[in-house]
């Protein structure tokens, strides 16, 4: 596992199909997401390229974006950032409500590979700062936060502007990037879900890059990402 730069002062990585991101800013690292429990001796290595870590956004509770936090959190001793609602998820060691698969085949398949092979619990963060719409995190030079609920009730994506003025944004799971932009394997809520992808795509209008949860980070997403969003919003 390593870091590999995607724009200035913005990095990613990947283990195990899940991507994490490390924004750097003023002698400090803001960490988005953690990946699965198993990530955490991997990435704390990757991490030492790096400065310190001081802050851990969570998109979404769910356990291959959460899985690593606390044992991250123990070992940097990271403020960690997480919607409310998926912050209770987090406190309790747990990491989802009742879902349901996308109606794609790969939301079936992968939703039932989730439900067989998943771990049930993950390591509780009792400790964790509000990331609320319309919040600007005091971090990595500033993070807006918009909520993107539907595969998990509290999924929260992210903009960030890169020094060079580049505009990203993070779209955690609302959108996955394989093969093309394809919905999520599972949802809370399908239709909150498809007017997240709605509400991204008018984000998308005004930034260059837009990085995923799993899947290559896109640029200019504009016109793909409203395609598809209308794609889905005629069939629902």
């Amino acid at each position: 596992m390593q870091f590999t730069a995607l724009a200035p002062q913005l990095w990613g990585a990947t283990h195990r199909g899940v991507n994490v991101f490390a924004i750097v800013h003023n002698g400090a690292t803001v960490l988005i997401d953690s990946g699965v429990p198993a990530a955490a001796g991997p990435l704390l290595h990757a991490l030492r390229r790096l400065p310190p870590v001081h802050d851990l956004v969570i998109t979404h509770a769910h356990y291959d974006h959460s899985g690593a936090a606390a044992a991250l959190q123990a070992a940097t001793g990271a403020t960690v950032w997480a919607h409310p609602s998926d912050a209770q998820l987090l406190a309790a060691g747990r990491w989802r409500r009742q879902v349901s698969a996308s109606p794609t085949f790969h939301g079936r398949l992968g939703t039932w590979v989730v439900n067989r092979t998943a771990p049930e619990v993950v390591a509780a963060i009792a400790d964790c700062k509000p990331a609320r719409e319309g919040n600007t995190l005091p971090i990595g030079g500033g993070i807006a936060v918009i909520e993107a609920p539907g595969h998990s009730a509290g999924q929260i994506a992210l903009r960030w502007r890169a020094p060079d003025r580049t505009e990203v944004l993070f779209a955690a799971d609302t959108v996955v990037h394989l093969l093309g932009l394809r919905e999520p394997l599972l949802y809370e809520d399908r239709a909150a879900g498809i007017a997240s992808i709605v509400k991204l795509a008018q984000h998308s209008r005004s930034v260059a890059l837009m990085v995923f949860g799993h899947g290559a980070a896109l640029g200019n997403p504009a016109e793909p990402l409203a395609r598809f969003a209308e794609k889905l919003s005629s069939e629902a």
